[in-house]
């Protein structure tokens, strides 16, 4: 070896070192991160991300201890890559609605660009009545953020389950049009003659697929149920987790009296965010105690004072924070601070492979078990409201379309958990998981084969599968 070829060596050897020693400090910091944000949120330390992230760093700490060549060839690939997936992770980030606008354009379909903030504006300055669609447990999981910025005492006032009446309501937009329905009396996703006659009605109660996002109405669950000549009244809302769900069936079942609910189920969020968010949320935990109510079907005007004060209050405010896309949707940059955060953790690869900390959890015995036994006391208070009722509970499992495309996902903790409660409860499962699996092309069921909600075609899915299953007693 020449004077000059262990010179240049001594300095790859060197750059070597140091891009080691760098990702060894990085991935340090890193598993700190996640083990203080898991104890802070969770009161564990110890998940997969921070179990995958340890044994990265002590795998890369390891090259160190080889002989310089090797660890020169081994430090290059594991440069390369890392630097291959920190570039795949980068393009991840690209926003969901830009790659459905995207797919759109390929295919010639036009596409309205205003973000919902614009929409609404617009929509006003032609005379409309026109809100964003109120998403009450926007309040229960951002609690920190609205308690530091808002005077919402829902500890003694009055808090809505529902948005405002009979306004046009801009909900979102996934396929290039602005979803904006007129809500009805109640502040739901339905046209107001539903309640001409409930009789056998079937009352839905879920999130944001419960409510229709994001198709036209007649295409979501209540319709498409509505066109078969069933009475489907969807009290649905985005963001709802089970809790909310419980205290929405015990506001508004009494003045439907249905005969059958459906308890529409979303694994992506219910059971491992919304469910404790709601437990940690003292107004939401009132509807546990048995005969708890606010009366919210006689106060229907409180509730829109309410919104209609929130939005004007909270409208140059929120357009201004992350926080307030939940309502607004201003089509702002993410915060760059979150958006560095995404990038230096691969949060894209990692969500894809199931080691992301909000879905897929390291399995922690006292974690999982707190989880199932809020979900079961949910879920018993769901069944004894059904039965006061007079009615007949259906428990529908949504996936999700990653779970579709990747069996691990399929067998997330949640959903393990979910299922046991639901069979030992004897509440009748309605699994839309199975029959998209078994289905010849599961993403033909979402827009633009990309995920998000279901498209029409996934929705009268839906529907035949709850009348073949849960309908057939029901007089049309």
């Amino acid at each position: 070896m020449t004077e000059n070829e262990k010179v240049f060596l001594k300095k790859i050897f060197g750059l070597c070192n140091i891009y080691l020693g760098s990702f060894i400090v990085l991935g340090i910091v890193a598993s700190t991160y996640i083990g203080m944000t898991n104890y802070k949120l969770y009161g564990i330390l110890f998940n997969r991300t921070l179990v995958a992230c340890l044994f990265v760093v002590i795998v890369t700490a390891v090259l160190l201890l080889l002989p310089i060549k090797i660890r020169i060839n081994l430090a290059l690939t594991h440069f390369t890559i890392f630097l291959g997936l920190f570039l795949i992770n980068a393009f991840l980030e690209i926003p969901f609605k830009d790659i459905q606008q995207a797919k759109a354009k390929l295919s010639g379909m036009q596409w309205d660009t205003r973000n919902k903030y614009q929409a609404v504006r617009d929509s006003r300055k032609e005379g409309v009545n026109a809100y964003p669609a109120a998403f009450f447990p926007a309040f229960a999981g951002r609690k920190a953020f609205f308690d530091k910025n808002f005077d919402l005492d829902f500890e003694h006032n009055i808090f809505p389950l529902s948005g405002i009446s009979k306004v046009k309501t801009f909900i979102c937009n996934e396929t290039g049009k602005w979803v904006s329905p007129v809500s009805d009396r109640y502040g739901y996703n339905n046209d107001d003659s539903v309640y001409n006659n409930t009789h056998n009605s079937i009352v839905i109660v879920g999130d944001s697929f419960a409510a229709g996002q994001c198709v036209e109405r007649g295409d979501d669950i209540a319709g498409n149920l509505r066109r078969r000549g069933y009475t489907a009244i969807t009290l649905g809302t985005g963001g709802n987790g089970p809790l909310s769900e419980l205290a929405t069936l015990k506001e508004y079942g009494p003045v439907l009296t249905p005969k059958i609910i459906l308890w529409l189920y979303f694994e992506w969020n219910d059971f491992v965010t919304d469910l404790p968010a709601e437990f940690r949320f003292p107004p939401l935990r009132r509807y546990l105690d048995q005969g708890y109510t606010q009366n919210l079907a006689l106060k229907q005007d409180q509730i829109d004072q309410f919104w209609v004060h929130f939005f004007h209050e909270a409208e140059e405010y929120l357009k201004g924070e992350t926080v307030g896309d939940v309502f607004w949707d201003h089509g702002s940059t993410k915060d760059i601070k979150g958006l560095i955060l995404r990038l230096v953790t691969f949060h894209n690869i990692r969500e894809y492979f199931g080691f992301s900390r909000g879905n897929y959890y390291f399995l922690h015995e006292e974690f999982s078990d707190d989880h199932e036994k809020m979900f079961r006391t949910v879920m018993k208070a769901a069944l004894q409201e059904a039965e006061r009722l007079n009615s007949k509970l259906y428990f529908v499992y949504l996936p999700t379309l990653p779970s579709l495309s990747n069996e691990k996902t399929s067998l997330a903790l949640g959903s393990q958990k979910v299922r046991k409660v639901i069979s030992e409860l004897g509440i009748p499962l309605i699994d839309f998981y199975e029959c998209l699996k078994n289905s010849t092309d599961p993403a033909g069921f979402f827009p633009f084969r990309s995920g998000g909600h279901y498209n029409p075609k996934g929705y009268n899915l839906l529907a035949d599968l709850v009348e073949a299953k849960a309908l057939q007693a029901i007089k049309k």
